[in-house]
């Protein structure tokens, strides 16, 4: 079941992605118009997801970290790349149930 979609909204639309937040807090992510959708789970225990409005990088609270991707979609191409790509950051200052507002 999913409870929540983020739609990466810059560049081209065949460059474009969707986030997708299920019901267990699993944060996944795949190709908005590809012809086959192949789904990349990104983190687990997910509380608040974001794009960034002007690049492709995503934001997400998860496991008590802020975590941001600067190229999610590498995850579809190299998963050696996708996890160097990252930045991470104790989110326990945020408090018990932070969200991301904005990006």
């Amino acid at each position: 079941e999913i409870q929540r979609v983020a739609l990466n909204q810059s560049g081209s639309s065949s460059d474009r992605q969707l986030a997708i937040l299920d019901k267990n807090s699993n944060l996944y992510l795949t190709s908005a118009l590809a012809s086959v959708h192949r789904f990349e789970k990104l983190a687990t225990m997910v509380l608040s997801v974001a794009w960034q409005e002007r690049t492709s990088m995503l934001a997400a609270l998860a496991n008590s970290k802020l975590t941001v991707w600067y190229a999610p979609g590498s995850i579809l191409a190299d998963k050696t790349m996708f996890t160097k790509a990252r930045f991470e950051k104790d989110a326990s200052e945020y408090g018990k149930s932070p969200t991301i507002v904005s990006f």
